[in-house]
């Protein structure tokens, strides 16, 4: 990512720059055009200008589509960060899982605590703790890749 971050950047700025241009050049174009719409007497003088327009259209088609595809590239770069996270968790959650087999309710039944209890409730909820913290950081992460117009 912190090779690809730097570039998306500059992409960016890129696509900022060619929709100031294109603004630019509409401005000019709209004059243009409504100057040609005052020679009555010269025929075709606006399809030239109409032709302009349509490839400044275009031109801000992939300005937009450039912002939508760096928007998709800067998620997928981040990506492997929220999947390392998700791993952490769910290691984290077996770990507590494991810890906790010897609270099963069957090795419970008997007339006196098993031998050890306190000390694996206590490990079972430390490990409960690491695991929620870093099932939030994983969740944080997922959640900022995922679009929020979905």
């Amino acid at each position: 990512e912190a090779l690809v971050s730097p570039a998306l950047d500059d992409a960016i700025v890129l696509a900022a720059s060619a929709d100031r241009a294109v603004a630019a050049a509409r401005d000019v174009l709209g004059d243009a055009l409504a100057k040609a719409g005052e020679l009555t007497d010269v025929p075709g003088a606006s399809e030239g200008l109409t032709v302009l327009q349509s490839r400044l259209d275009a031109v801000s088609s992939k300005a937009s589509s450039l912002r939508s595809d760096i928007s998709e590239q800067r998620a997928r770069a981040q990506m492997p960060e929220a999947v390392k996270a998700v791993a952490t968790c769910e290691g984290k959650v077996s770990a507590a899982l494991e810890a906790a087999k010897p609270l099963a309710a069957d090795s419970l039944d008997g007339p006196a605590p098993p031998p050890g209890l306190a000390e694996a409730c206590k490990r079972v909820l430390e490990l409960e703790q690491e695991a929620s913290r870093s099932c939030v950081v994983a969740r944080q992460l997922v959640e900022a890749q995922t679009p929020q117009d979905a």
